[in-house]
């Protein structure tokens, strides 16, 4: 069974939770403090969900200091929130200005480093700053996974020197990712994530769709095809990979 690591539940057209034969678990992520409260929810009422609480790039200008303080309190005391973000950098939309997007960044490193939580990061368009930003925090106990990884190999390098995850979704699939696919043969299987970005980035034959997590299962046969194992031998990996990762999910995981 598939873990979708990656995915906005709240962002469905269908609303009503549904659960699929293919997933194990859900990680549903928190974009700006509306979606961080439907997170709240979503864990609460949904056995197989586990949720991050964060504030996207794009919508960084609204960062206060007490969204801060409502993310900090509620990861600390909710045990189904296991990571922070999405956060990080978009220099290709810049919805938000570079400052505003570093600051909330920062801040929700902060927050991650503290509460000894892994962080989920964005980054598009925007390697230079990224390098910039995380190299302040060197030797500290920053856990990461680049979500929907679309840089290049001497990026993938830096990050898993880090000890970072990176994780792969529908793109992959898709006939122009030649490069990313090659970047698939470069990054070993014990640092490889799958998500699927629902309701976006729905994998080939799906593309253009509105995507799902249950969307999860083709990726992964996708990814194990290419790689030329077994499905059961990569859905082993992602599954070892997300514990040591969110090792908050690692109870459900193993029950």
């Amino acid at each position: 069974m598939w873990i979708d690591t990656h995915c906005h539940l709240d962002m469905l057209s269908t609303k009503q939770f549904v659960t699929s034969n293919s997933l194990s678990a859900y990680i549903t992520i928190a974009t700006d403090l509306t979606s961080c409260k439907n997170v709240l929810d979503q864990v609460a009422t949904h056995d197989p969900v586990f949720g991050t609480l964060g504030v996207h790039p794009h919508e960084a200008q609204h960062w206060t200091d007490s969204t801060a303080q409502f993310i900090e309190e509620q990861a600390k005391q909710n045990k189904k929130i296991i990571g922070i973000g999405e956060c990080g950098f978009d220099f290709y939309y810049e919805h938000s200005a570079a400052k505003p997007q570093e600051q909330a960044l920062i801040a929700q490193i902060n927050i991650a480093t503290q509460l000894d939580l892994p962080l989920v990061i964005h980054c598009r368009d925007a390697q230079q700053m990224m390098e910039k930003v995380l190299t302040q925090y060197t030797n500290t106990n920053l856990n990461a996974v680049f979500h929907s990884f679309t840089g290049s190999k001497e990026f993938a390098r830096e990050l898993l020197n880090k000890g970072f995850y990176i994780s792969f979704n529908g793109i992959v699939t898709f006939k122009n990712a030649n490069d990313l696919r090659e970047l698939l043969r470069f990054v070993p299987l014990d640092r490889i994530l799958l998500e699927t970005d629902s309701p976006f980035l729905a994998p080939h034959p799906l593309r253009g769709k509105e995507n799902k997590p249950e969307n999860t299962a083709i990726i992964g046969n996708y990814v194990a095809s290419f790689l030329q194992i077994s499905e059961e031998e990569l859905a082993t990996h992602v599954k070892q990979n997300t514990i040591k990762l969110f090792p908050r999910i690692k109870n459900y995981l193993a029950s």
